[in-house]
């Protein structure tokens, strides 16, 4: 059980209020609500209400930030009924929190530094482009790209 609660108790929070984050960011600013919108709308026939286009945008980064920012410093050590974990129990939770958050920003330094490019700005937004076979939502595609959009998905690799 001891285990158990030292995993649960460094798992969960850092990774998952950093990848919301992140992805509400990326979705919002990077790859903007009106591509999202058009996206959505291809698919389903139907528009996103605004709100929510706000929500995604400005709203949920700024809860996220401030859930994230009031649970460092809220932060205390891990305590199972009335044992308290030792500085290297806890060491070893942080390490299992990390497994789950540095593939990401190591995953996103081998993209930049395998795209084509003279320059790190140019590798960087070179490593930002979509696929050549990704289409956006322009009505491009055929009936069977939306009907069965992986289909192909050996081909992208």
């Amino acid at each position: 059980m001891y285990v158990l609660t030292l995993v649960d108790w460094f798992a969960y929070f850092p990774s998952n209020v950093l990848f919301s984050t992140l992805e509400c960011i990326v979705v919002g600013w990077c790859y903007g609500t009106d591509r999202l919108q058009r996206d959505i709308k291809a698919m389903w026939g139907k528009a996103i209400p605004r709100i929510m286009m706000i929500a995604i945008k400005c709203v949920c980064p700024m809860l996220l930030v401030c859930v994230f920012c009031y649970s460092l410093y809220s932060y205390r050590p891990p305590k199972y009924g009335d044992y308290d974990y030792p500085p290297w129990a806890t060491g070893i939770g942080w390490m299992v929190s990390l497994a789950s958050i540095l593939p990401f920003p190591a995953v996103f330094v081998w993209r930049v530094w395998r795209s084509h490019g003279n320059t790190v700005k140019e590798k960087f937004l070179t490593s930002m482009e979509p696929n050549k076979k990704w289409r956006e939502a322009s009505g491009r595609g055929t009936q069977e790209d939306i009907a069965y959009p992986m289909t192909n998905v050996e081909e992208l690799a």
